[in-house]
């Protein structure tokens, strides 16, 4: 009888997509400070502010490594730093205008990217793609809710 190998072949798919690095077409940064202007950039969208402590866990960096970084788009005059007014231990970092206009560029290019993809790709093929890959993600979460019952 035939191994079912689809977990396989689904999670090599997951990782090679993993692997595909955006970053690349955002040329006006390196790839560390692309990834932490852009988190910078959604937390102010979220919250109306990034604060140090909320930027760390989600870049999935080391404390350090962020810091570096924040000081390198600090001196480029993409971010600036401030102590928060509510509470005097934490940082807030915030983007200035020439960061917005970084991240939007950004933003513009990864768009166009997509949109180069998807040209070259059937409607048909990406609405099947966008209901199984859907399909899959219901089954996923369906079986996580079983996963924590039994926990």
């Amino acid at each position: 009888m035939k191994e079912n190998n689809n977990g396989q072949l689904i999670m090599s798919a997951m990782r090679r997509m993993k692997n595909i690095k955006l970053t690349k077409i955002c040329d006006e940064l390196p790839e560390g400070e692309t990834m932490l202007l852009n988190t910078i950039s959604m937390l102010e969208m979220k919250n109306d502010k990034a604060a140090v402590s909320e930027i760390v866990p989600l870049i999935h960096m080391h404390a350090t490594a962020v810091s570096r970084l924040m000081k390198n788009l600090e001196d480029k005059g993409i971010i600036v730093r401030s102590i928060d007014p509510n509470n005097h231990r934490n940082i807030i970092v915030s983007t200035t205008e020439k960061g917005k206009e970084v991240n939007k560029k950004n933003h513009e290019k990864i768009k166009r990217f997509w949109e180069n993809v998807f040209q070259k790709i059937p409607d048909d093929d990406i609405s099947e793609l966008v209901r199984v890959w859907n399909e899959v993600m219901d089954v996923m979460e369906e079986n996580l809710k079983e996963y924590d019952k039994d926990r």
